[in-house]
């Protein structure tokens, strides 16, 4: 009988270490699988935070998240093209490229959706389609593009319809026999006028052509208007808006100012509020200093009293390539930012905040502003483009690595 109960008792001792040894092995694996997840969680936020690791993630008042969209297709399209604009249109994003292609935001990633009928789009560094504007009311897509035949190039303005982007309107700007660089591009329109900048199509700050922003009959460094009930039709005029320009990449109409931004020869690239029939005098002044082939250093800021003075000039080169509005008017009793402007640098691979001072208490960009204050915003690559589309406190910021971010700002 003892035997039983003896042999009963080790049975039982039996169960109960495998019922425990089985216990352990289960808790043992759900804490694997519970670090699996805690792992692949953690490498899929390092994942989602690489696509945007070079970018700053906050400012004074402001926390950036950053969301990387795919493009590529983009890249593998033409990895040494560039972008020349960006676009809403029925709520679809659209960007173009440098070599005349459109492509259309599907799901999460962009594709091809047509070549501009752009002939002769001259393919070099400095060419192909420089920059684009689409006009809203009238539904149009307009263009400014290097176009060349043979050993001659010009500059040309293409008007397309925005339903099928179909060619309603060109218009051969200038012509050159030379290899152009410097040729602007910066557009904007109020409700009478485009607006455009052509720049003067020269690298060189002592050769002739670098002086034709001073030159009244030449279109070459000056900003342009053409009446806006003209675009569709015959062109009939084309009036030099302002003068003295090298190379405005980015323009912005707003309300009350109209302000650009304008590479120099080496620093001092300079924000400018522009006016009507003011000339700003290059290659004549400049808050800048040219190294000449001899190393002597050259200040060209000598007639400074005959031009009009930038609002803001930057030291070291900036290398400006646009300008954009705020993104911050979503935000009540802003105080820390409004009226601002957001302006990108391919040179020093960033964005930055302008700020202006405040007139009145009113949030709009002032007549006559004062930069009161700027601050930037490092993204980590060249940046071509930045666009306010009216998402809420959002910014597309357009890369020379065909990278697109969209940055979003929310109050710490």
């Amino acid at each position: 009988m003892k035997k039983k109960i003896a042999a009963l008792l080790l049975f039982s001792l039996a169960l109960f270490v495998i019922s425990v040894t089985r216990h352990l092995q289960r808790h043992n694996q759900e804490l694997s699988l519970e670090g699996y997840l805690e792992t692949f969680h953690i490498s899929k936020k390092n994942s989602e935070t690489n696509e945007c690791a070079a970018i700053q993630k906050e400012i004074s008042f402001y926390s950036i998240g950053c969301k990387k969209i795919k493009t590529s297709e983009i890249i593998s399209n033409n990895p040494n093209a560039k972008y020349s604009g960006i676009f809403k249109l029925k709520g679809i994003l659209h960007v173009l490229t440098s070599d005349g292609n459109i492509y259309i935001k599907n799901d999460e990633d962009f594709h091809f959706l047509k070549k501009l009928d752009l002939l002769n789009l001259d393919t070099t560094y400095f060419g192909g389609l420089l920059n684009s504007i689409f006009l809203p009311e009238k539904n149009l897509l307009v263009t400014y593009s290097l176009n060349s035949i043979s050993q001659n190039k010009y500059l040309l303005l293409t008007v397309f319809d925005a339903k099928n982007f179909k060619k309603v309107n060109q218009i051969k700007l200038t012509n050159t026999k030379t290899l152009p660089s410097q040729l602007g591009g910066g557009m904007a329109f109020d409700k009478e006028n485009l607006y455009l900048s052509i720049g003067v199509a020269s690298q060189d700050f002592v050769d002739n052509q670098s002086q034709e922003g001073l030159n009244p009959n030449s279109l070459y460094g000056k900003i342009v208007s053409i009446p806006l009930n003209q675009i569709e039709k015959k062109i009939k005029d084309i009036n030099i808006f302002s003068s003295g320009h090298k190379h405005l990449q980015g323009l912005l109409k707003t309300k009350n100012a109209f302000i650009g931004v304008e590479h120099s020869v080496e620093d001092g690239d300079e924000i400018n509020l522009l006016n009507y029939q003011k000339n700003y005098g290059y290659n004549d002044f400049g808050y800048t200093k040219h190294h000449m082939a001899n190393k002597n250093t050259y200040y060209f800021n000598k007639n400074r009293v005959l031009y009009q003075d930038p609002i803001f000039y930057f030291t070291p080169e900036a290398a400006l390539s646009d300008i954009e509005k705020c993104v911050f008017d979503e935000f009540e009793n802003n105080y820390a930012y409004n009226p601002c402007i957001i302006v990108s640098s391919l040179a020093q691979q960033s964005i930055f905040i302008i700020k202006f001072k405040r007139e009145r208490n009113a949030e709009i960009i002032p007549k006559n502003p004062i930069v009161i204050n700027t601050e930037k915003i490092q993204i980590g690559e060249r940046v071509r483009k930045v666009k306010n589309l009216n998402e809420k406190n959002g910014l597309f910021v357009l890369t020379d690595s065909l990278n697109i971010f969209f940055l979003t700002f929310v109050t710490k």
